[in-house]
Order: structure tokens, then C-alpha cells, then sequence
């Protein structure tokens, strides 16, 4: 009889153990979730970590499923997966036009609530962590995003005597010196309509000229004296870029850069790669990436991985997700990334340091790393409505720039008419 209770008070403590170990551990059926499910589109860095995803499913005992689609069908239905409380994703492959939507939302969780310490957050780059935040919480671990540059052609420069010019004054003035048509231009840009397009670009003068969103009514302001002046400043560097640059995309911008028809462009370190692959580009080791004119910075931007709170309901569910994002953007994943040939795909101020980062990059690029990561800040609206505010902006300058609204003055007070709508109608929602 003795030994029967013994044997029971045994497989009682037993089982307790038991239960308190799978409480304590972090996932898998033991938050009830044996698939951990992300919304993403493809990028460099998400599509490498499946290469190495098992460690973490075995690690976690979780399955990792990605449904990648393509930027606007991204927005869409994670969206639609927030707004209906549906639930279907764990983690939201969100970026800095739609961060303080979700936010706002309560889409997402404080990343830091539920972020393994070991995993030393404070790490990325600064500028990568300012866009990752609202009112300084960080929501989302980067895994795109890169500061800007002056992208330079050094052979012309060269040959002219001159070297990249270090304020915008000088820039603005070097432009006619420099263009040559139809031999080459003396700049390019982007002109097409859009809150990610011509108004990306247009934000970095517009804030370098001072300029403020918003005035101390909550009134758009940025048909100010300052936004006139970027718009005109603008549309003149447009002036000297090849035919069609009033309404090129990102991707114009990148190949008339690409293919040796501009001396340079304002634009994202990201496409460094691009302009050094020699198989594809005219310019390969002929670029400086050089800081920005003064007073430009860096349009801060990135996109990344974030808590999803419809269906991360509990702690357990939550501190899962937030150790495949801590995985994903890991120390350990950037320097598998450097020696798998991704090193343009690293946002940690050790990787970005390491002699394995300098040893994989070719020399102009690393050192515009370095010169350029340290000024990157968010300069666009924080706002839930910046997409529409944005995109209203980005049709009144396309106009502008092509010559359907005659000034600026009209074209910014058409946009900001339609932006003091959009903010009166969310303030009443």
C-alpha cells in the first residue's frame, strides 16, 4: 500500500514537472501553435533564412510557413487579416508607410515586450531602428532598407576636374556643368506620382528647405514657402535627366543610372549591388557613393517583421514569434548572408563593422556604407493616412513637373486642400 502511494506521489511530481517544462518552453505545441504563419513579400535576407530554417523548427518544435506576395497584395491582406481579427498570420512583414496604420490599429505589439535580450536589439543601426519606431517603441526588426547616397560618376568628374559636390547649392550648381546631351545627363530622378515615387525623393529637399508637415493646427503645411522652393529645385534637377525623367519610376532612375546616361542620382545605397554587377552595368567601378549635399539626409526607410496581435493572443504565442523574428535578424543569419554573397542585406552596426563585411564588399561601396549609414532618418508623415496624403502629393507634383499645373504654389495647395479632407475624415473615425 506504502509503495503504491509512493509510486503515485512520484508520477505526480513527475507529471508536474512535466508541465511546468513545457510552460517554460518557448513554442511549438506548447502555445497550442505548431505553425508558426508569416504574410512577407520576397526579399534577399527572408528568402535566404529558409535555408537554414530547420534549426529554428527543430530549436522550437514549430513549423515556419511564409506566404510571400508581391508589395501591394502584402499591404492588402494583412490589412484585411488585421482589421477582421481573422488571426492567420503570427508575424506581419510590415515598412515605414504602413508602420503607424498598424500601430495606430494595435495590429502590432511592442517588439521589445517579447524580444530575447541575447539578441542584443541595440545593434542595428540606428537609422534602421528610428524607422522601425513610433514615438521611440520599435515594432519591427529590419530586414530591408539602407540610407541614401549621391551616386557619382567619378570617371567624369574626374575629367572635368571636379569632385562630388558636398552642399545642395553646389550640387544644384554643378548640373549644367556637367550636362552633356545626348551624350549624357547630368542627373536623374524620379518623377512618377507616388507617396513611394516622386514624393520620396522630393521629401529629402522639402525637409532639408526646413519644411514641416503639418502647422500647429494639424493643417497640412507643406504648400509653404519651403515646399515651393523644393518642388521647383526638384523639377530643375529633372530638367537636366534624360527624356521621359518627368515621369520615370524607380526603376527608370535605376537604369539610366545604370547604363551610364546620368553623371548622378539621389537614391537608396541598396542598388550599390545593381550598379557593380559587370555583367549588367555600364558604370561598375566607376561610381562614388558619396554623402548627400548638405543639408539633404537620408530618407530613412525599411521594411520588416513585426508581432501580429490578432493571432498572437497570449505571451507564449508572442515571445515565439518574436524569437524567429530575433532568428531571422540575427547576428549569426547577417554573417551567414555576408559569406553566402548577400552583404548588402546586413543592418547591425557589428556586421556592418566586421572585417567579414569590408572583405565582401567592393571598396566604393563599403566605404559609402560607412560614410552615409550613420544619417538615415524617417522624414515622411507619421501618419495612418500618409499613403493617401502621400499618393494625392505625388499626382499634384507629377503634374507640376510635366507642365498640366502651371506652378507649384497650385499644384501643393491642390494637394494640401485634398490632405486636410483625408485628416478631417480619419479624425472623425
Amino acid at each position: 500500500m506504502k509503495k503504491g502511494v509512493l509510486a503515485a506521489a512520484i508520477m505526480a511530481a513527475c507529471m508536474a514537472f512535466a508541465a511546468t517544462a513545457q510552460a517554460a518552453a518557448p513554442g511549438g505545441p506548447n502555445c497550442g501553435v505548431t505553425e508558426l504563419n508569416i504574410i512577407a513579400q520576397r526579399h534577399l535576407s527572408l528568402a535566404h533564412s529558409e535555408n537554414y530554417v530547420k534549426e529554428f523548427e527543430e530549436a522550437n518544435n514549430v513549423k515556419v510557413n511564409i506566404t510571400y506576395l508581391s508589395e501591394n497584395d502584402r499591404r492588402s491582406r494583412a490589412r484585411l487579416d488585421a482589421s477582421t481579427g481573422a488571426g492567420s498570420y503570427h508575424i506581419y512583414y510590415i515598412d515605414e508607410a504602413n508602420i503607424a496604420e498598424f500601430v495606430n490599429s494595435g495590429w502590432v505589439l511592442p517588439l521589445l515586450d517579447y524580444y530575447p535580450e541575447e539578441y542584443d536589439y541595440n545593434d542595428f543601426l540606428e537609422g534602421n531602428r528610428d524607422v522601425a519606431s513610433i514615438d521611440g517603441v520599435p515594432y519591427f526588426c529590419p530586414l530591408e532598407g539602407a540610407p541614401d547616397a549621391l551616386f557619382s560618376r567619378k570617371d567624369i568628374l574626374d575629367k572635368l576636374g571636379l569632385e562630388p559636390p558636398e552642399t545642395l547649392e553646389e550640387f544644384m550648381a554643378m548640373l549644367p556643368k556637367v550636362h552633356n546631351p545626348p551624350e549624357i545627363y547630368a542627373a536623374t530622378g524620379r518623377g512618377q506620382r507616388g507617396s513611394g515615387a516622386n514624393v520620396w525623393r522630393w521629401t529629402q529637399f522639402f525637409r532639408a528647405l526646413g519644411g514641416e508637415w503639418l502647422d500647429a493646427d494639424g493643417k497640412a503645411a507643406f504648400n509653404s514657402e519651403a515646399g515651393v522652393k523644393a518642388s521647383e529645385m526638384y523639377k530643375e534637377l529633372l530638367s537636366y535627366g534624360p527624356p521621359g525623367a518627368f515621369t520615370y519610376s524607380w526603376s527608370d532612375d535605376l537604369e539610366a543610372f545604370r547604363s551610364g546616361n546620368a553623371v548622378f542620382m539621389l537614391d537608396t545605397m541598396s542598388w550599390a549591388d545593381w550598379m557593380e554587377d559587370a555583367e549588367k552595368s555600364q558604370v561598375a567601378g566607376r561610381v562614388i557613393y558619396a554623402k548627400q549635399p548638405a543639408p539633404i539626409v537620408s530618407a530613412g526607410w525599411g521594411h520588416g517583421l513585426a508581432i501580429a496581435a490578432p493571432a498572437c493572443k497570449d505571451d507564449c504565442t508572442r515571445s515565439l514569434a518574436a524569437r524567429y523574428i530575433a532568428w531571422v535578424t540575427s547576428k549569426e543569419m547577417e554573417a551567414r548572408r555576408i559569406k553566402d554573397g548577400l552583404p548588402n542585406t546586413v543592418f547591425r552596426k557589428s556586421s556592418q563593422s566586421s572585417q567579414l563585411f569590408k572583405d565582401n564588399m567592393p571598396p566604393a561601396v563599403y566605404e559609402g556604407m560607412q560614410i552615409n549609414s550613420p544619417g538615415m532618418y524617417v522624414q515622411i508623415m507619421r501618419s495612418p493616412v500618409w499613403p493617401q496624403i502621400g499618393d494625392e502629393l505625388g499626382i499634384a507634383l507629377e503634374q507640376y513637373y510635366t507642365g498640366e499645373i502651371k506652378t507649384a504654389k497650385e499644384a501643393l495647395d491642390q494637394a494640401a486642400e485634398k490632405a486636410d479632407r483625408i485628416l478631417r475624415r480619419a479624425a472623425r473615425q
